[in-house]
């Protein structure tokens, strides 16, 4: 894996934390995801609202690494925060006209 490079990567998590720490489920997938972020020109981090609430053991990174967030609802205040701070572009999705 090292020796990829990637100019996006699409990727999810189990969590993140208010603190923006992008947490993960199983150990082995963290390895992955961590790798792969380390090897990417840009991260395309997918979750969804239940993501701001969950639980996860495994830290993998954290939204100031994230090119963009690709989610349903916006996330809570404080993450909120931390993104905007970041400079990542927090995307929702359009209704129909």
């Amino acid at each position: 894996m090292a020796d990829f490079r990637a100019d996006y990567l699409v990727t999810s998590v189990g969590a993140i934390e208010s603190d923006g720490a992008l947490m993960e489920f199983d150990v082995n997938e963290a390895n992955v995801v961590k790798t792969m972020m380390a090897h990417a020109r840009n991260i395309l981090l997918v979750a969804d609202h239940t993501k701001y609430h969950a639980s996860a053991a495994v830290e993998i990174g954290n939204v100031a690494q994230v090119t963009a967030l690709f989610t349903d609802e916006l996330p809570p205040a404080a993450l909120k925060s931390r993104l905007q701070d970041s400079q990542i572009e927090i995307i929702l999705p359009q209704e129909d006209a």
